[in-house]
């Protein structure tokens, strides 16, 4: 018998998202949404509406302008749910076979680098809770 073969870690979580997909149609949601300033609905399960969510964070558009756009592009034949699910597809793939990571990576400057050290070496401020962090950030201005 052959051996098995090799799969990615992406594989065995994308197996587990679909053992996840809701039993009932009841979990679809619908949303409203404005696309070129007229109102319509689209709907799609909960694991698409994380992926627009994550999509959407990342290239800074709410939905309404995401839809907008998505709406100008697509063919005529496709509904606007289904050139959604098309462009969630491919920005995902893109994002999967990129060797960049999803997103500008940042690069620490002098000063947080230096910070980082010291906190490293034990070398930091215990303020307690974040409300304490607030006012201990604003006093050093």
């Amino acid at each position: 018998m052959p051996p098995k073969p090799r799969r990615s870690p992406a594989w065995s979580r994308a197996l587990d998202a679909v053992v996840q997909v809701p039993a009932t149609a009841g979990d679809v949601r619908s949303r409203n949404v404005s696309v070129g300033g007229r109102r319509t609905s689209v709907r799609f399960d909960p694991a698409t509406w994380r992926a627009l969510r994550e999509i959407m964070l990342h290239e800074a558009v709410t939905l309404d302008e995401l839809c907008t756009l998505i709406d100008e592009t697509k063919p005529r034949r496709f509904s606007l749910t289904a050139a959604i699910r098309c462009y969630v597809v491919r920005y995902l793939m893109e994002a999967a076979s990129s060797k960049a990571p999803p997103f500008e990576p940042l690069a620490p400057n002098g000063k947080t680098i230096e910070a980082m050290k010291a906190a490293r070496r034990g070398e930091f401020t215990r303020v307690g809770a974040p409300g304490k962090l607030l006012t201990s950030l604003s006093a050093k201005r």
